[in-house]
């Protein structure tokens, strides 16, 4: 693995200059950028109240930044039945 200033850059996320020029919202961006950071096989299973304590935006917040993200094409959002609602499996798109 490479590496930069002897950090492994496994420790570090890489973001699409492309989503720069989206002009998020500072909410969505750290939500999208906490996703990233979370990123296993592309994908993540996180309830809205993790995603609201991990990132410290509440959690109708997140998700609004959820639905933000999914409409500008970064996330795709999977709704599966659970016991006592629904989950959201959430697979970053680019």
């Amino acid at each position: 693995m490479a590496t930069f200033s002897g950090a492994s850059l496994d420790r570090f996320i890489v973001i699409p200059r492309a989503v720069l020029g989206l002009s998020l919202d500072p909410y969505a961006l750290t939500l999208y950028l906490h996703l990233l950071a979370l990123n296993t096989n592309d994908c993540v299973e996180l309830s809205t109240n993790q995603l609201a304590l991990a990132t410290g935006i509440s959690m109708g917040q997140v998700s609004k930044s959820k639905r933000v993200l999914e409409a500008a094409g970064l996330i795709r959002i999977q709704e599966e039945p659970c016991p006592g609602g629904a989950r959201h499996i959430i697979t970053i798109v680019r």
